[in-house]
Parts: structure tokens; sequence; C-alpha cells
């Protein structure tokens, strides 16, 4: 009878060191996990806003490529208007 509580003292105490080596795993993986989050969650902000960006960006290309296009025109017509003929657009 003593030989079988030893057995089982040593079986729990091998339960119990595993268990403590499952739980250090465990908690190692969830940091993992959570900054792994993080850096997820970052890029996904990171990349938004770097998308905003350039859709900013290409507006405003745009909106100044419009102006500069409007700007020939007017140039056109007033030179035009200077030699009395009409410049053909490029």
């Amino acid at each position: 009878m003593q030989e079988r509580l030893e057995q089982a003292n040593k079986e729990l105490s091998e339960v119990r060191s595993q268990l403590k080596d499952t739980q250090k795993s465990f908690e190692t993986e969830r940091i993992a996990w959570i900054n792994d989050k993080k850096t997820l969650e970052d890029t996904i902000v990171d990349m938004s806003t770097s998308e905003k960006h350039s859709e900013s960006d290409r507006s405003s290309r745009e909106h100044e490529i419009k102006a500069i296009e409007d700007r020939a025109k007017v140039g056109n017509i007033e030179l035009a208007n200077d030699h009395g003929t009409l410049l053909t657009e490029p």
C-alpha cells in the first residue's frame, strides 16, 4: 500500500511538472499572439493611412494637371487673340 502511495505521489509530481511547463508554454504563445495581433492592427492602420494619403496625393495631382491645362488653354487663346489666329491644341 505504501508503495502504491509513493508511486501515485511520483506520478502526481510529474503531472504537476508537465502542467507547469504547459502553462508556461501557453503563456508564452498567448503573449506572442497578442504582440502579433497588435502588429497586424498597426499595419492595417498604417496601410489605411497610406491609402488615404495616396488618394489625396492623386487628387491633388489631378487638380494640378487640370489647372495647368486650363492655363495652357487660356494662354493659347490669348496668344491667338494677339496674333489673330487660333493655335491648335497639342
